[in-house]
């Protein structure tokens, strides 16, 4: 199962990483970012749970994680703002 969920989140990374190294205005380089950021979030999300069972079975030891809030909490405003901003909302 972790293909069908690994693989196209994997092609969203690479196309994101090819559309950094284009040219881009400082908004979009800033989407593109978050888009990394959150895809990267997201692909640590889906290889814990697809950890799960070998949790369960304790062929894992659980570790303490580290939470980096300097970075989740820009791009948390950031994410949240974003529609805010398109419908000119405060």
């Amino acid at each position: 199962m972790s293909h069908e969920l690994k693989t196209p989140l994997n092609g969203v990374i690479g196309m994101t990483e090819l559309l950094k190294a284009t040219e881009l205005n400082r908004d979009q380089y800033e989407y593109v970012e978050i888009i990394k950021e959150s895809t990267t979030n997201l692909m640590a999300i889906i290889n814990n749970v697809l950890d799960l069972p070998k949790l369960l079975q304790v062929k894992l030891a659980l570790q303490k994680p580290i939470i980096y809030s300097s970075i989740l909490l820009p791009i948390s405003t950031t994410c949240i703002s974003i529609p805010h901003t398109k419908k000119e909302l405060d």
